[in-house]
């Protein structure tokens, strides 16, 4: 793979997700080896020393690295052969794959569409589960925190979409998470497949009865849509009452003004924002950020339902 496309993958994917993968790329290629200090990567990888500590944490939890204060972390041996060579020989079939994409004119954000998109197609063939709702940029944000919280894959559907999805469909999904307030429109649905409304609740609400905000501190929203944009508007003068001052805006807004974020004391938002903007974060001094889920309810129902149907992860 060339300089240019491994640089295009750092910047597609936030640098500490890109390194997770480079890792994981060299811990099943190099068993039984240390692994590089963390100081050293994340001087080559130009990332905290704590993202990198975090990951490499996060991986010997699953069983990828055995730490060792004294002689370094050491990479498990937890592929067989086989699977190492499998592994190895796929890898060189891509390469090859990517280098026929370069000859026929496709550049690197196009193949990475393509390495995307088919990664994202075959896992979503395999799910048995959607989620949607009326605001087609949450929609995804949405189905990517309910795969990490129920542990299997959840496929984002647009809610003009879902019937589509559901009624002529030979093998329909076996059940569609929805938000409470959708639920009413796409209700006749429940004769085709199991639906699940479930409880949303705006990052914004939390802050109602909120007493621990300085009097005429600085506070920011960060919407991820234009409808949450409004959302947030809506509630603006419920939240404040005058006791803080409030900015709303989207991400993309706020990474067009950086300046602006050294006169926040407060940034609230969406964990997945902060999640995935971290860098732009790193100097506020506080983030309160929440799951769009607020339903333990809900998500228990859905996960004793995915549990009794084996559904796999």
């Amino acid at each position: 793979m060339n300089d240019t496309l491994e640089n295009q993958i750092d910047d597609f994917f936030i640098h500490s997700k890109a390194l997770k993968l480079r890792l994981m790329n060299y811990i099943i290629e190099h068993p039984l080896e240390k692994l590089p200090t963390s100081k050293n990567m994340a001087s080559t990888y130009g990332i905290s020393d704590i993202t990198v500590k975090k990951l490499v944490s996060e991986l010997a939890q699953k069983g990828y690295l055995k730490p060792n204060k004294k002689g370094g972390t050491k990479i498990t041996n937890r592929f067989s052969n086989q699977q190492k060579q499998i592994f190895s020989r796929t890898k060189e079939e891509i390469k090859s794959h990517i280098k026929t994409l370069e000859e026929n004119g496709f550049d690197t954000q196009e193949i990475l569409a393509c390495l995307y998109g088919s990664v994202s197609e075959y896992l979503f063939d395999t799910t048995e589960i959607v989620y949607t709702e009326k605001d087609s940029d949450m929609v995804f944000i949405g189905a990517e925190e309910l795969s990490d919280r129920l542990g299997i894959k959840i496929k984002p559907v647009y809610f003009e979409n879902i019937e589509k999805e559901v009624i002529p469909n030979k093998k329909p999904p076996k059940a569609v998470i929805v938000p409470f307030y959708c639920y009413s429109s796409i209700e006749h649905l429940s004769k085709y497949t199991k639906l699940f409304p479930i409880k949303t609740t705006h990052p914004l609400e939390y802050l109602s009865n909120a007493r621990n905000i300085t009097y005429d501190s600085n506070v920011i929203y960060i919407a991820v849509s234009d409808k949450d944009k409004e959302g947030a508007f809506s509630l603006k003068n419920k939240i404040t009452n005058g006791s803080f001052n409030l900015r709303i805006c989207k991400i993309e807004e706020l990474a067009n003004n950086l300046q602006f974020i050294n006169s926040i004391e407060l940034v609230v938002a969406y964990k997945w924002v902060i999640r995935n903007n971290e860098n732009i974060f790193k100097n506020v001094p506080k983030i309160i950020s929440y799951n769009i889920f607020d339903d333990k309810e809900g998500l228990l129902m859905i996960k004793n339902f995915i549990n009794s149907n084996n559904f796999g992860g």
